[in-house]
């Protein structure tokens, strides 16, 4: 068996770490783009689940006040 010299050694190890170190930043790049996209999502989600009930919380009230008066013509009670 013949010994590799501490230099060769030392050089494959480094060879070996740059090589994971590129695979490792590859992952990262695609988790990264993941949990942005992810967030945007989320983002449109609640955007589109609060608008409706925030609008409805505001106008609805004053809409159905307009109707009020057409509920007491068609003889219907509003509670």
């Amino acid at each position: 068996m013949v010994e590799e010299k501490p230099k060769d050694l030392l050089l494959e190890l480094l060879q070996q770490n740059l090589a994971a170190t590129l695979e490792l930043r590859e992952d990262i790049k695609r988790v990264r783009r993941y949990m942005m996209w992810r967030t945007v999502w989320s983002i449109i989600w609640i955007i589109m689940v609060i608008a409706p009930a925030l609008w409805a919380a505001l106008y609805l009230p004053t809409i159905m006040k307009d109707y009020e008066n057409y509920f007491k013509i068609l003889g219907m009670v509003i509670a």
